[in-house]
């Protein structure tokens, strides 16, 4: 017996070690193929997606599955390995008792576990939903908290919040209190079969003397035997309750990993000399009832300043963000020079844009590593930071007023600058890597005129730089070679008939 109980706890402890070095492993796997998955993802993925919803799945369902799922099947087969050695050893015992035991006890585990089994699986179904909801109410919130403080909707916010919040603290306590259960039922069972093999050896035997070493054998083995049932019945809670949350991450995971391992193309250098040319150009987002682009054609030649306008809805940024390479039109197509972009030049037309929107996100950081827009300070250039700064008009804000200078911290998305503040940072990033195409998309609208009329003057003494904005002010348009007008998706009038 003592051997037997050594021989259990070194297999326990050799156990408990790999399953904890395998589980951390496919914690660590899971989270970054997922995340890295999600980052190679074309921009259309982005539409369809809620973002706190993949920070969930990233953070809290990757944890949550390793945790309820690998470390749980594991423990499952660990215990029930050890359930089968002390099975065995019944068996070589007396295997008519072992095989009473075996049967009242299987069949009462059996029984509870199919039992459980479908409750559990719409207990996580409840969780999984509520938590989702739990974290786009929060992410949103907080999100729109200048509205939300200007409207007083901070207790409808909350309400929500708490609803979420008690609808998932009600479907873990289910399940635990499911997963708990068995525990008691199974504790009832084990004594009352001790009860029995001690009646039914005396029936037989007649002397209690005689049957004492039998009884004490299995006592001790039910002893050993409970605690691993228990074990076993807990962790398959624990897999059944989180099969919803995996098979949404495993979805997830397939998707982006079959769409990553797509994109391994190789990439055509893009010499950029001429003009770029768009033919025909057709696009409609997914589910939309009508086009947003449809036949559009012009001609932007290079080092010049084009702008686009139209009213509102007319398909001016979707039109910024096909030329970005960011939405593939359904139709038409894009000449760089004479050579057509596709999946194997877009990467080295990307490289040569600047992009600035009309709202611009700042990063929890300096403002020389929003404007190099990294989180590793080792890459920053200070020379190209400051220069890209200068032109934005920036640099005088930076090293006069604020404290600390171009390492002085914006905060979260920048709420320590004005909205121009941000806006002429978010113009110096696009500046940062010295690119040949600068698409503004209303990237100017938060500068007053003077300083817009200034930032544009330094842009246009660049050299080899080729500027696409959109903009309504006459003033800007004014200094601009083309106006690209579109009225419900399509090229209305232009200066030069484009």
């Amino acid at each position: 017996m003592f051997l037997f109980l050594l021989g259990g706890n070194l297999f326990k402890a050799a156990g408990t070690y790999i399953i904890l070095r395998f589980t951390n492993a496919m914690r660590y796997h899971i989270g970054r193929r997922l995340y890295h998955g999600y980052l190679h993802q074309s921009y259309d993925f982005f539409l369809g997606k809620h973002s706190s919803e993949m920070v969930k799945k990233i953070i809290h369902d990757v944890d949550m599955v390793v945790s309820n799922i690998y470390v749980n099947s594991a423990t499952i087969v660990a215990n029930a390995i050890i359930s089968l050695f002390i099975v065995t050893g019944l068996v070589l015992y007396d295997w008519k008792l072992a095989f009473i035991t075996a049967v009242v006890l299987g069949g009462a585990f059996g029984s509870v576990f199919i039992f459980t089994q479908k409750k559990l699986h719409q207990i996580g179904k409840i969780g999984e939903s509520t938590n989702a909801f739990r974290n786009k109410v929060v992410a949103e919130s907080f999100g729109g908290i200048k509205e939300i403080k200007l409207k007083g909707d901070e207790s409808v916010f909350s309400e929500l919040f708490a609803e979420a919040s008690f609808r998932f603290a009600r479907a873990i306590a289910q399940g635990g209190i499911i997963g708990q259960l068995p525990k008691y039922l199974l504790e009832s069972i084990a004594f009352g079969g001790i009860m029995l093999i001690v009646l039914y050896l005396i029936a037989v035997k007649g002397n209690i003397t005689s049957v004492l070493p039998t009884i004490g054998f299995f006592a001790f083995a039910a002893y050993k035997l409970m605690p691993n049932l228990q074990i076993m019945l807990n962790a398959s809670a624990a897999v059944r309750i989180t099969f919803p949350v995996m098979h949404k991450l495993y979805e997830d995971y397939n998707e982006v990993k079959a769409k990553t391992e797509g994109q391994k193309k190789p990439v055509i250098a893009l010499p950029f000399q001429s003009e770029i040319r768009l033919e025909q150009i057709h696009f409609r987002y997914p589910g939309a009832p009508k086009s947003s682009l449809t036949e559009v054609s012009a001609v932007i030649n290079k080092n010049s300043v084009t702008a686009l306008t139209g009213q509102s809805g007319s398909g001016k940024s979707t039109l910024i963000d096909v030329l970005l390479g960011l939405l593939t039109p359904q139709s038409g197509k894009i000449f760089v020079d004479n050579q057509e972009l596709d999946e194997n030049t877009m990467p080295s037309w990307q490289n040569k844009i600047g992009y600035v929107p009309q709202h611009i996100f700042l990063i929890d950081n300096t403002v020389a590593a929003n404007i190099a827009f990294t989180l590793n300070p080792d890459t920053i250039d200070m020379g190209r930071v400051k220069e890209a700064a200068r032109i934005a008009n920036i640099d005088q804000f930076i090293e006069n007023e604020l404290e600390g200078g171009y390492l002085a911290q914006t905060g979260e998305r920048g709420t320590r600058l004005s909205g121009g503040q941000r806006q002429r940072i978010g113009i110096a990033r696009a500046l940062y890597n010295q690119p040949e195409v600068l698409v503004l998309d209303e990237g100017t609208s938060a500068l007053d005129e003077k300083t817009e009329r200034e930032v544009l003057r330094r842009i246009r003494e660049l050299k080899h730089t080729t500027v696409i904005m959109i903009t309504h002010r006459p003033s800007t348009l004014s200094n601009c070679e083309k106006i690209i007008h579109l009225e419900n998706g399509s090229v209305a009038t232009s200066p030069d008939g484009v």
